[in-house]
């Protein structure tokens, strides 16, 4: 164990992300009635993702070594919460130069 993170003998950290998801699917469900009201604005719930639930799934990232793999598992989980956020449903899709996508990232 290193700064919180669970490391193999190897240097791998797959529990570790495995963990983070979890931990971070938990907070994001957790605020399902914020994500579903309309109470909120678009840019209210985009920064408490990324003050509240992105900062549960980065936590001790410092000390990780991903491999493809979990870099891919990490950004699906980003993406399909902000398609949630967003109200972005299934056949619908938002490009990495979209507008939505843009606007999540500032």
């Amino acid at each position: 164990m290193y700064l919180g993170a669970l490391l193999d003998k190897e240097g791998g950290t797959t529990k570790d992300t495995q963990h983070r998801l979890s931990k971070a699917r938990q907070a994001f469900y957790r605020m399902q009635r914020i994500w579903d009201t309309s109470e909120i604005g678009r840019k209210t719930k985009v920064q408490l993702f990324k003050t509240i639930v992105r900062s549960v799934l980065m936590y001790s990232c410092e000390a990780w070594k991903l491999t493809k793999t979990q870099a891919k598992k990490l950004d699906g989980f980003q993406y399909k919460c902000m398609k949630r956020i967003l109200r972005i449903r299934w056949p619908q899709t938002i490009s990495h130069n979209s507008k939505e996508h843009r606007r999540t990232q500032e």
